[in-house]
């Protein structure tokens, strides 16, 4: 069971940052504070600053300000793309200090500003998804990826851990949202007394005024029972033990949507408040719902998660009903090493190869049709919900293992629709651009562990201030989408449509 007024909260966050955002009045008890100066019987023209920038006076409270570039009260704006280069490669900030000759507390202001200004950008570009570009078909990739916060106190050493659920379609690349469990516009303090003034501490989660959010009597249970829980079933390295040990594991959680293993070395952080990361993906998928609204079909592939599938299928509800919109989990053996990888895709190729000489003339996609219409017959009932699972018979070296489920199936598509569509299942997409994250961000990179504490892991370049994660994330995705060509020479906007060419840094500078 979930808060309706919880999802809404977080669909709230994550809606406000695609709202259309203007200069207007400054004043935070003026009537028109946050009044676009498109209100135009609000305000009116009082001249110009010194520099040539347009003055307006607020017609409510009388008070003056004025609009121009965005970078105009930067001190060095001459840096800005040097900054904005060097957060995209990987330099922490020490680094970044020591090559743009700034001080650390003006680099990031410059990394405030560019976050600012990225978000701006791709919140524009993205309303054109509600307004003028309409896909005709989606194939979506669904994962999530695990992120870190160093301690602020050395006695307390206990990771702090979140989650960012992304959502990127397959064939043109391009990353439609990454979302993270994690609001910085609250505080923990006021959030843990306003529960215990309106009585939220004796109510069950999804009945409580702030039912999105962690409280800490709530963490410190959620900590208790996963150490009582936790239990490796199954010790068999194959993709086929590994998707049943997800369901054994899903089945052992008193809320089979609640995918958070909190463990004692793990604890809430000082500043924000953490959200529960259900609410984050119900809230990622709603959003998806309004930005992709004007699309005609919409497959997801998903990492096999259940409270993944139940966010999917209660944003699409109407959607799936209505047959435009599709659901598949895929399981993929990420554990295998390089060797294993080759042999597993020499075995396959070696079975294409028997396949397309029994029909010479067929193109090698027909082939592969064919032998997923093999597959089709032989498919594999696992878990306690009885899924249906098909073996793909032609993964790739990244992909080496894979298995898929067709969690939406309703009995009418015939068998080369649904074989064609078992045969475009992947989390490529979305793989790519966690990857990239990884690559190219020191505030992501994977956490070293250390033989000094028994599960501890100390991460060399985290940040203390969580904030700096989502901004990373924000940046990489702006930089990913829109600046970033591939092979072909184009970015993933330009292959959706939302670009006529690769953007150049230096547009969203100045």
């Amino acid at each position: 069971m979930k808060s309706n007024l919880g999802i809404a909260q977080e669909l709230a966050r994550f809606k406000s940052l695609l709202a259309e955002t203007d200069d207007g009045c400054k004043n935070l008890d003026c009537e028109n504070f946050g009044v676009s100066l498109r209100a135009r019987k609000r305000y009116q023209k009082f001249g110009t600053t010194a520099s040539g920038d347009p003055r307006y006076r607020c017609k409510a409270c009388g008070k003056t300000f004025s609009v121009g570039s965005a970078s105009r009260r930067h001190r060095k704006s001459e840096k800005n793309r040097l900054i904005f280069m060097l957060a995209v490669n990987k330099t922490p900030i020490r680094r970044m200090c020591e090559v743009a000759d700034l001080q650390a507390k003006y680099v990031y202001q410059k990394l405030d500003f560019l976050h600012g200004q990225c978000v701006r950008f791709l919140a524009g570009r993205e309303r054109k998804l509600l307004t003028s570009v309409h896909p005709k078909r989606l194939h979506l990739s669904v994962d999530r990826q695990d992120h870190f916060a160093n301690w602020l106190d050395r006695g307390i050493k206990k990771n702090i851990v979140f989650q960012a659920i992304g959502t990127a379609d397959n064939i043109t690349g391009y990353v439609f949202a990454s979302h993270m469990n994690y609001d910085p516009a609250l505080t923990h303090e006021i959030v843990e007394k306003d529960a215990r003034d309106c009585g939220d501490l004796h109510l069950s989660v999804p009945f409580r005024q702030h039912a999105r959010l962690w409280l800490g009597q709530d963490y410190l249970k959620a900590m208790y029972r996963s150490a009582i829980r936790y239990k490796k079933a199954i010790v068999d390295d194959t993709l086929l033990a590994k998707v049943m040990e997800t369901y054994e594991k899903t089945g052992n959680r008193p809320d089979v949507e609640d995918l958070e293993a909190v463990t004692g070395y793990m604890q809430l952080p000082e500043h924000g408040v953490q959200v529960r990361a259900d609410y984050t993906m119900y809230g990622h998928f709603f959003y998806l719902a309004h930005l992709l609204r004007n699309v005609g079909r919409i497959r997801f592939y998903m990492d096999q998660e259940s409270g993944i599938r139940a966010a999917c299928l209660s944003a699409f509800m109407k959607r799936v009903k209505k047959r435009t919109c599709d659901a598949f989990y895929v399981s993929i053996n990420k554990d295998m090493t390089n060797d294993e990888r080759e042999q597993c895709v020499k075995a396959s190729r070696k079975c294409f190869k028997q396949f397309k000489d029994r029909f010479p003339g067929l193109p090698d996609r027909e082939v592969v049709k064919m032998m997923v219409k093999q597959n089709m017959k032989s498919l594999k009932q696992i878990g306690q919900y009885k899924d249906l699972w098909l073996e793909h018979p032609y993964p790739s070296k990244d992909e080496p293992e894979k298995m898929v489920s067709f969690q939406t199936d309703l009995g009418d598509y015939d068998e080369d629709l649904k074989a064609d569509m078992y045969m475009r299942a992947s989390l490529a997409g979305i793989d790519r651009f966690f990857m990239q994250a990884r690559r190219r961000s020191s505030y992501l990179e994977r956490g070293i562990h250390t033989s000094s504490r028994s599960g501890g892991v100390w991460h060399g370049y985290a940040p203390y201030d969580p904030r700096m994660i989502g901004k990373s994330l924000d940046i990489l995705r702006f930089y990913y989408n829109y600046v970033q060509v591939g092979k072909n020479k184009e970015t993933p906007a330009m292959r959706l449509g939302l670009a006529d060419g690769p953007v150049k840094v230096e547009d969203i500078l100045y």
